[in-house]
């Protein structure tokens, strides 16, 4: 048996919900091999219940087996490190969660929030500071803080949970990030226009001028002095927080 073989045997014994009797023979000692299947099936599900605490306890165990079973069955880990398994999982458990008749509404959001800040969790921060970053200007480019992540969220499950464990729906925006390699994960509360701005300024780039101009065009929100004001001081805080970290100098043409 050539090692492919044999990796792609071993592979097929851990992943399957029942591992197939010819490829156990052909590996050789059933016992063993079955040992090692329990081995790997239980490490990977401990890391994602300890990933996903909240969304176990509020799915229930035998939903969250059921999503693990899945998982290893159709779109089973793709890397070699246990940090990267929880985002595989997250985005298949995701498609499920949102046609679930028998977890609650919530359980999608807190699966989605704690995806993030395990992710978040293992991003470097910035811990010099960028000799290329200028200070914050609204006509150039604006410069985020790479670890930033943002959430657009139906309950608060960022929040204590109520008494009964049950969120009520609320539109709810999170910006997560880590400050520094030393800092643990901090979330914020940030109004809808501004995780419109912030999520456009992450995906395109561009300054924060343009980004205004946009969100005034493609979602009719009116750009007004109240508007102005209100945004300034809320920028204001992320530059304080280092979220927003400055703007990047224009190269001359």
């Amino acid at each position: 048996m050539s090692l492919v073989d044999l990796q792609r045997d071993i592979q097929s014994v851990c992943l399957a919900d029942e591992p197939d009797a010819a490829t156990l023979k052909r590996l050789g000692d059933e016992r063993i091999f079955r040992i090692y299947r329990d081995m790997v099936r239980r490490r990977l599900y401990a890391e994602l219940k300890n990933a996903f605490g909240r969304t176990h306890a509020a799915a229930g165990d035998d939903a969250f087996k059921a999503l693990f079973s899945k998982f290893m069955t159709e779109q089973p880990p793709r890397r070699r490190f246990f940090h990267d398994v929880p985002v595989e999982f997250a985005a298949m458990a995701a498609s499920v969660f949102r046609d679930a008749a028998d977890v609650p509404p919530y359980a999608l959001d807190l699966l989605l929030y704690e995806a993030a800040r395990w992710q978040v969790s293992d991003l470097p921060g910035c811990t010099e500071a960028d000799s290329t970053v200028v200070e914050f200007d609204f006509e150039l480019p604006t410069v985020l803080h790479p670890t930033v992540r943002l959430l657009a969220l139906d309950h608060p499950v960022h929040t204590k949970a109520p008494a009964d464990g049950i969120y009520s729906r609320k539109p709810t925006y999170l910006l997560l990030y880590r400050a520094t390699d030393a800092d643990l994960v901090h979330w914020l509360s940030i109004r809808a226009h501004t995780h419109a701005l912030l999520l456009q300024l992450q995906s395109e780039g561009g300054t924060m001028t343009h980004a205004i101009r946009q969100l005034g065009q493609l979602q009719g929100v009116v750009v007004d002095g109240a508007f102005i004001d209100t945004l300034c001081g809320e920028l204001a805080a992320l530059v304080d927080k280092r979220v927003i970290l400055g703007s990047r100098p224009q190269l001359a043409e």
